[in-house]
């Protein structure tokens, strides 16, 4: 068996070594792009997020008896029943006859109903500026503003 040489590097030594090192910066780029996507999921989610709400929203104001809109609150009555939509800290709550704590959405900076042209306009600004808006046709015309 022969002495192994300690002066330096061989060449099967350098190419294994080189090809370790290229492929641990191969996937440098890809965390980095992780890292980076990641707000995106967030606005992806905060997307879905308001569309159940709206959906949500729509399904209530189609089937109500009567609503009413005052500064960030909306009130809608079904079959007797009074539900409340009204902002709660950086949340959208949803009341039942003034009871209960659903949270509708989340991460709301500030949100705005009102009528305009027998439709429920509204407007929310989440906590990262991105702003949502949507207008649900009532079946019920018979909306009142109030202060």
């Amino acid at each position: 068996m022969t002495r192994l040489n300690n002066k330096g590097f061989t060449m099967l030594e350098m190419l294994f070594s080189f090809t370790v090192t290229c492929m641990i910066v191969s996937f440098l780029p890809l965390s980095f792009q992780l890292i980076l996507k990641e707000q995106s999921i967030e606005n992806r989610i905060q997307r879905m997020e308001w569309e159940v709400f709206i959906s949500q929203l729509k399904q209530e104001i189609q089937s109500c008896d009567h609503y009413s809109i005052g500064e960030g609150i909306l009130n809608i009555t079904i079959n007797g029943v009074n539900i409340t939509f009204e902002k709660y800290n950086t949340n959208i709550r949803r009341r039942v006859s003034l009871q209960g704590h659903e949270i509708a959405l989340q991460h709301v900076k500030s949100i705005v109903f009102e009528e305009r042209v027998q439709q429920i306009y509204i407007e929310v600004v989440d906590t990262s500026n991105q702003t949502y808006i949507s207008y649900i046709s009532p079946f019920v015309q018979t909306g009142d503003s109030y202060e």
